[in-house]
């Protein structure tokens, strides 16, 4: 939602209003168990990313290495049996 936010002024409209119906229903719905998921089904919020770090080569590579730390740790906890929710 904050990335959605952030991105309010540089987003297309319908782009937005999809990003924000979906995220309405998927958290609306299983907000707890499955909504992080689903939240990875939705197309706009890359673009989003991708326009908060436009021009900002510093922010790119810290968010780049926190994501390539995130996905060893879950690669991680799926090879040695750990629940992966």
């Amino acid at each position: 939602m904050a990335l959605l936010s952030a991105t309010v002024r540089r987003l297309p409209a319908h782009w937005l209003g999809f990003g924000l119906a979906y995220f309405a229903v998927t958290m609306g719905t299983t907000w707890l168990i499955s909504a992080p998921r689903y939240a990875v089904g939705l197309f706009c919020l890359p673009v989003a990313l991708a326009l908060l770090l436009q021009g900002r080569p510093r922010l790119t590579k810290g968010v780049l290495v926190t994501q390539v730390i995130v996905s060893v740790i879950y690669t991680m906890q799926f090879l040695y049996g750990w629940p992966i929710y």
